[in-house]
């Protein structure tokens, strides 16, 4: 397939979710060249050839800023490419949930069968953990807890960082251990969801499923971190949680009579 075909397909489909496709000069890991600038330019896809390589670029739906930035030494390699990731949005966007479309997401992204996708999604509901609330009840004496947040959040969601007994920061990792699953939050915002297998750590702090700050500040400290709790004999090991996690960074408790 040649670039010409790519854009004849592109224009057969359905794309009211989708990237729009322009034309442009060149790209780089941040912006593209347009109309003599470089520029930002909202949630947009281009596939161009600079005189040496082929590249495709698309840009984020927020600001603008280029996400995925890929050269290739042929025209085949390129369009092939284009292709697949259009393709996987395609299939993402037909649901008729937010359910149904993160369903398709984990199929695309991870190859799992409806059955396996579905129950990763599940799971993912229990990552509310990081909004419960911790009070201390002025009347029982006791540490009580309180869900809050009762929404699932899923990829491309804006979340609640603060509330009375938390407060995370704009951009964070979440790696939930019992379902070896990192969530990836940028500006509030959900950007990816990768098994802890493919994670890396990405320069912003770290927390567990819990809220709870993960004490790594480098990948080789994360990969430590995933290595000694998969060797762990009880997840509930307090050697390891004391030596690798924090509460007090982004939690407290709240006195409040309720």
């Amino acid at each position: 397939m040649v670039k010409a075909e790519l854009l004849k397909w592109y224009a057969s489909i359905e794309t009211d979710k989708m990237p729009r496709y322009i034309e442009i000069s060149d790209a780089n890991e941040s912006q593209i060249f347009l109309n003599g600038c470089w520029q930002n330019v909202i949630y947009v896809w281009s596939i161009l050839f600079d005189g040496k390589n082929w590249k495709y670029v698309e840009t984020d739906s927020d600001k603008g800023y280029v996400f995925d930035f890929k050269s290739f030494c042929s025209e085949n390699e390129a369009v092939e490419y284009a292709k697949d990731i259009l393709n996987k949005k395609l299939l993402a966007s037909k649901g008729n949930s937010k359910f149904e479309m993160l369903q398709r997401y984990i199929q695309q992204k991870y190859g799992y069968s409806d059955k396996r996708a579905s129950s990763m999604l599940n799971q993912m509901k229990l990552y509310d953990d990081i909004f419960e609330e911790f009070f201390y009840d002025t009347s029982s004496l006791n540490v009580l807890k309180y869900q809050s947040v009762k929404e699932t959040y899923t990829k491309g969601d804006t979340i609640p960082v603060e509330g009375e007994s938390y407060k995370y920061p704009d951009s964070f990792d979440i790696i939930v251990l019992r379902d070896s699953v990192a969530v990836k939050v940028r500006d509030r915002k959900i950007t990816d969801i990768v098994l802890t297998s493919e994670y890396s750590y990405g320069g912003v702090p770290v927390v567990n499923g819990r809220g709870f700050e993960v004490l790594a500040d480098s990948n080789e400290k994360i990969q430590q971190f995933l290595s000694e709790y998969s060797n762990l004999k009880s997840i509930n090991d307090a050697d390891f949680f004391a030596k690798w996690v924090k509460f007090d960074t982004y939690r407290k408790i709240a006195i409040q009579n309720r």
